[in-house]
């Protein structure tokens, strides 16, 4: 079909070809670097968002196991050094160290043996639980980020069955001051009102070396869901932040179903497991094809830390949807793809009006005027006339030459 076009339609469509062909070049180099800069640019704004996060999580928890280490320290000479120890000299010291905390909403001394302490005749009544069998001093900060506020919760029943309680006197060793218990995110509930926290605890000992109790520390996990969360921190649309421990529980989340869960009850993706092996290996991912717990296809940034002394180990999980990311490419190129259709056309017109012009409305007189030429020479009775010159082109030569002869 192409041979028996005309020559101004073999141009045009030449022309045509090229254009478009030149066009999608263009389309697909600038995509392909447009696309690889803003993948670079996802990957560095998660990986360092993640780390931002990390900076600021690992800071409110080394606090709590700082301030856990510090009492525990103080309250084992304390009772090393004396076979009773005053209760009021006790709770001074845990309430002014309480008080010297940022984030901690409680802390706790649960003693199992309370023959250490003298004077229990005036003990505070919300020490002893209501059936009389657990002894525990209690205290809850109202405002954490002022000095003061401090007051006294109630000894409940079942306080000594508290995991972290159940899990140091069953692990703890005597002589051991440096190792801190860090219980698993739990809802928790000391005094009717129920909250996601996470507990830190050492165990005391007597002058015997006996196990005697435990001091701890609570943080209520609300205020760092709160700032981890914060829409305001959203770089892209769809995007997911959320905290996991190396069990693979998740703390903090914006799907809130998906709390104390693992990342396999909320996401059944093959991809997902990537990330679970990253962060029971503690180890910083960035992974290019995750298929989040939302379904998108996205970019995500694992970045582990752990606790003081080891005593915990952390992952934060950001992950941005793809289709987020490349949205500004997928805006330039439609943008580029319709001043291309535009300047296709505007190139076509322009071409069609000269090839018409100069070749396509010339051509036809010329082979006219030569097969009129043939036709005369053949001794047939035709009226010979001349071509009219429009230009002293090629064609306009051709012209000259037939009219001369």
């Amino acid at each position: 079909m192409f041979r028996l076009s005309s020559v101004s339609s073999k141009l045009l469509l030449s022309v045509a070809i090229s254009v478009i062909l030149a066009i999608a070049l263009m389309i697909a180099i600038v995509s392909f670097q447009v696309a690889s800069y803003s993948e670079k640019e996802a990957k560095d704004t998660i990986l360092l968002s993640s780390k931002r996060y990390v900076n600021y999580i690992q800071g409110i928890l080394n606090e709590e196991v700082t301030l856990t280490k510090g009492v525990a320290t103080s309250l084992n000479e304390m009772f090393q050094n004396n076979d009773h120890v005053d209760i009021d000299l006790i709770e001074s010291l845990i309430k002014n160290t309480f008080d010297s905390s940022h984030y901690a909403a409680y802390t706790f001394l649960y003693l199992k043996d309370t023959t250490v302490l003298s004077d229990m005749q005036n003990v505070d009544k919300k020490y002893i639980s209501p059936d009389g069998k657990t002894f525990s001093m209690i205290f809850f900060d109202q405002i954490a980020e002022k000095s003061g506020g401090i007051t006294t919760i109630s000894t409940p029943n079942n306080f000594s069955q508290l995991n972290l309680i159940q899990n140091i006197e069953q692990n703890a060793k005597y002589g051991d001051k440096d190792s801190v218990f860090v219980g698993s995110p739990r809802k928790l509930n000391y005094d009717n009102n129920e909250f996601l926290g996470i507990n830190f605890g050492m165990p005391i000992f007597n002058n015997k070396g006996k196990f005697i109790g435990v001091i701890g520390y609570t943080i209520d996990l609300l205020e760092i869901s709160e700032t981890i969360l914060d829409p305001k921190f959203d770089f892209f649309e769809g995007d997911l932040r959320f905290l996991m421990n190396d069990q693979g529980i998740i703390a903090i989340h914006k799907n809130k179903n998906a709390i104390l869960k693992t990342l396999f009850d909320i996401n059944k993706d093959q991809s997902a497991q990537l990330i679970v092996e990253a962060v029971k290996n503690h180890k910083d991912e960035i992974l290019d094809n995750y298929i989040a717990s939302t379904g998108d296809l996205s970019y995500a940034s694992i970045s582990s830390f752990s606790t003081l002394g080891n005593s915990s180990h952390w992952s934060v999980i950001v992950t941005a949807p793809k289709k987020s990311v490349l949205a500004p490419l997928y805006k330039l190129q439609y943008i580029i793809i319709s001043v291309a259709i535009i300047a296709l056309i505007a190139i076509l017109a322009v071409v069609y009006f000269f090839i018409r012009k100069i070749i396509g409305s010339r051509i036809p007189l010329i082979l006219k005027s030569l097969e009129n030429f043939f036709r005369f020479l053949n001794h047939e009775k035709i009226e010979v006339q001349t071509i009219e010159i429009k230009a002293n082109d090629e064609l306009g030569k051709m012209g000259k030459i037939i009219n001369e002869n």
